[in-house]
């Protein structure tokens, strides 16, 4: 099933309950004096990222993510640090889900631990562990852990290991703070091994999804590049 990718405007996607607003843009104005680190600066577009699922799944569009106890957590502010040390804070009061639609979705200073199924023919990732809890507790087989490091000196690394069984590959797409949601590549995942994804930007979230066996062994590329960003998306978005 294709997705297409929207800079998740969750406003109108989740109507009924209104958890993932945008970002109040007065507040950030508010912090633009301390941005000039991230020149140029353009408007911050979400606060969270989505695969859109077709039409025909109703039900499942109209599920509260964040039912499930565990299932979201409360982001009241990002806090990016720049090259020359200076501290950046983004103003999000969001109540974030951890997994949604099939997308694992992590913040600076955050990990998590997903088990991976699979479900005809497609692994679904499904929530396990999140925090400490996730970096201390031992793996099982089938699960992936996402390591997001609070962004210092301008760096962003995420550190990702998996004990599938099999190499994967998955998509992602990141959220900058300058320039909005756009695909990134990663790397494969090999048993066992350890991962580090390293960006020299200010992205504040990232959403990997569409976990599969590699086809193409160690690889870091975008898999599926048609399913990008739209653009009528982004320039709404932009305009808020």
């Amino acid at each position: 099933m294709r997705s297409r990718l929207l800079a998740c405007l969750c406003r109108s996607l989740l109507r009924k309950q209104e958890t993932l607003p945008l970002l109040d843009l007065d507040s950030y104005a508010a912090q633009a004096g301390r941005m000039q680190l991230f020149r140029p600066l353009f408007p911050l577009v979400v606060t969270a990222l989505a695969a859109v699922i077709p039409a025909s799944s109703v039900a499942q569009e109209a599920e509260d993510p964040c039912a499930r106890e565990g299932a979201c957590r409360h982001i009241a502010e990002y806090v990016l640090q720049g090259p020359d040390g200076t501290t950046a804070r983004l103003p999000a009061r969001v109540d974030l889900p951890w997994v949604f639609q099939g997308n694992v979705i992590v913040t600076p200073g955050e990990a998590v631990v997903v088990e991976l199924v699979e479900e005809d023919g497609t692994l679904t990732p499904y929530l396990r562990r999140t925090g400490e809890d996730a970096r201390t507790t031992p793996m099982a087989e089938g699960e992936v852990r996402f390591d997001f490091a609070p962004v210092e000196n301008g760096r962003v690394m995420v550190r990702a290991v998996s004990q599938y069984p099999e190499a994967l590959e998955y998509a992602a797409l990141m959220v900058d703070a300058n320039v909005g949601p756009e695909r990134t590549s990663v790397c494969t995942l090999m048993p066992g091994v350890t991962v580090f994804e390293a960006w020299q930007q200010p992205i504040y979230q990232l959403a990997f999804w569409s976990f599969r066996p590699a086809t193409n062994g160690y690889t870091c590329s975008i898999i599926d590049p048609d399913a990008g960003i739209n653009e009528a998306d982004r320039d709404a978005a932009n305009s808020k």
